[in-house]
């Protein structure tokens, strides 16, 4: 069974993710609110009859159990007397024992019917492995398990791509996982190669070192490229799961990698990389790079390889993702 790391979830994710579990466990649609004051309602559902439910978060991991009591019956209390729910459940990250689900149901009592109603980590743990799809919606999260570091750290790759990953899986928690993220994983699932392309700080790089990072942990070994396409080819393995990451692959001094011929290199390894359905293969360019090569070198509008750019932009971003990001 999978352990997870909750702390790489801040408070907002972890809301949703309870969401998400409640809502099986209920059998109904929960909803979810704003960001604000939330009088005691993260959740809310409603059953058959019409009777409300509540569902309330509390990601206390650094608090400790004390402190969380002391403020469910202090704080939270008065607001779920108001509410009158016809059944409360409660979410938190900590784990908890039988003893202090016991103290939980008698301070919220009469409020929360059964112990049952309280999740704690090891209930969410069990739930996740109950609700694969679930796990795969929160992407941090199952960065974060115990399976996926072991095939992140254990893929047999080079040290300079390791201590890469390394870097990436540290700095994973303050990623957004946007629609630029949705939409590249398509585009790589159907052509096996992606281009992304944008101007300076559109944030191509953070893209594609958590695309490497997200296969790397479904059993792909990562290669992170520096230099040129030969890097890869050293390494290619046939019907080994493989994936290669090119940053900035042609580079300032984009008419010395003409001359080398890099681009028909790297071209001829976008159509190898395309017909092996273990292979993936993640390069970034600057657009006005990319189209001042696509002038100099015919060989790219020849093959075909726009088909494979895909470009970002800051005001590509939907109001929930900027949202996302600032909080």
């Amino acid at each position: 069974m999978n352990s997870y790391n909750f702390s790489a979830l801040n408070d907002k994710e972890f809301e949703a993710l309870s969401v998400d579990l409640i809502s099986q466990l209920v059998g109904t649609r929960v909803e979810r609110f704003k960001a604000g004051r939330d009088e005691g309602i993260d959740g809310r559902f409603f059953s058959p009859d019409g009777g409300r439910g509540i569902v309330q978060c509390k990601h206390w991991l650094k608090s400790g159990f004390g402190p969380l009591l002391s403020y469910l019956k202090n704080d939270e209390l008065p607001k779920i007397n108001k509410l009158k729910p016809v059944r409360y459940l409660l979410t938190t990250t900590l784990p908890l024992s039988a003893a202090e689900k016991d103290k939980i149901q008698k301070a919220l009592h009469p409020w929360i019917l059964s112990p049952q109603d309280i999740l704690g980590a090891e209930d969410i743990t069990d739930l996740l492995g109950k609700y694969p799809t679930i796990e795969q919606r929160h992407f941090k999260l199952w960065l974060s398990s115990s399976s996926a570091i072991v095939a992140i750290f254990n893929a047999g790759i080079l040290t300079r791509s390791s201590d890469r990953l390394r870097e990436i899986s540290d700095n994973a928690k303050k990623f957004v996982y946007t629609t630029f993220h949705e939409h590249a994983i398509q585009k790589l699932e159907s052509l096996h190669t992606i281009v992304i392309t944008g101007e300076p700080g559109a944030g191509k790089t953070c893209l594609a070192d958590h695309l490497a990072l997200e296969y790397t942990a479904k059993g792909f070994a990562a290669y992170f490229l520096e230099h040129s396409i030969q890097e890869a080819e050293d390494v290619y393995r046939p019907d080994t799961k493989q994936i290669f990451l090119f940053d900035d692959f042609l580079g300032r001094n984009y008419l010395q990698a003409l001359e080398r011929h890099e681009d028909t290199h790297v071209v001829n390894f976008i159509k190898r990389v395309g017909r092996d359905a273990t292979k993936r293969f993640i390069l970034t360019s600057r657009t006005t790079i990319l189209n001042q090569g696509k002038q100099l070198a015919d060989v790219f509008q020849i093959e075909n390889v726009q088909r494979n750019e895909y470009q970002i932009e800051v005001r590509g971003l939907s109001d929930f993702d900027k949202a996302s990001i600032l909080y």
